[in-house]
């Protein structure tokens, strides 16, 4: 379940965090479980792909936008987010 969620991405892996955080009660604990790679093991996306989702989305080039950008994620899809 979880490789299905991370291959769809973005909302769904959202939803899957909260469902693993926040499912009890509601979801078998079963459920819970297997959804709890979500909550901190998403793997980050490369600086190629979020600088072309940047550039796509605001149409101006990630130099001109930031004086700097380190390219070393600090975290990824964090549900703290």
């Amino acid at each position: 379940a979880v490789d299905v969620i991370l291959r769809l991405g973005g909302i769904y892996i959202k939803i899957g965090q909260f469902a693993s955080t926040m499912g009890a009660g509601v979801l078998e604990d079963a459920y819970i479980q297997a959804l709890r790679p979500l909550q901190d093991g998403v793997p980050p996306r490369s600086l190629t792909e979020v600088s072309r989702i940047i550039e796509a989305d605001i149409g101006v080039p990630m130099g001109e936008l930031f004086s700097s950008f380190d390219p070393e994620p600090v975290g990824a899809a964090s549900i703290a987010q």
